[in-house]
């Protein structure tokens, strides 16, 4: 009885100090490439339906937010930040950042083996990029080769196509 209580002491503490991981990767990209929203948002839907955002400015027409307990990686990729922006308070988009050759070269192959080939696609000197668009979502990941800034935006072509306005 003794060893038992031990043993359930150990799994409980265990548990406990395991650290809590972000859902599967899949579903920050379900049904790519014609993306429906982003980590369970839902592409037009109010800023008053989701709880946990900060919001980051005071724009009326394009208001970006952070997420409080937010998941800063993708497909095992650690993020610098993940941005979620609305055009006047419905979901329109979200900008993703990090740094680094080996986290671009990384996401790269998870974007690749998530969304497939690339169909728009441009490499510079200074500057490689990937586009994959579809009916309800533009994705574009872009790599700048002189400071390693590496940035994912994923758009809706539904809520007023302003692509744009998230960059």
């Amino acid at each position: 009885m003794y060893a038992r209580i031990i043993s359930v002491f150990l799994f409980l503490a265990v548990a406990a100090l395991s650290p809590v991981h972000a859902p599967a990767a899949s579903a920050d990209f379900e049904g790519a490439p014609d993306l429906a929203g982003f980590r369970g948002m839902q592409w037009g839907a109010n800023a008053s339906d989701f709880q946990g955002l900060v919001k980051l400015n005071d724009d009326p027409i394009v208001q970006r937010y952070s997420r409080q307990n937010d998941q800063l990686h993708i497909g095992g990729v650690g993020l610098e930040s993940v941005i979620y922006n609305f055009y006047k308070g419905r979901f329109m988009g979200v900008s993703i950042r990090t740094r680094g050759a080996g986290k671009w070269q990384n996401l790269k192959s998870h974007m690749f083996e998530k969304f497939g080939p690339a169909p728009n696609t441009s490499s510079r000197k200074s500057a490689e990029q990937y586009e994959w668009r579809a009916g309800r979502s533009a994705t574009h990941l872009q790599y700048f080769k002189s400071n390693g800034a590496v940035k994912l935006w994923i758009v809706s072509t539904q809520v007023s196509g302003l692509t744009d306005k998230v960059q």
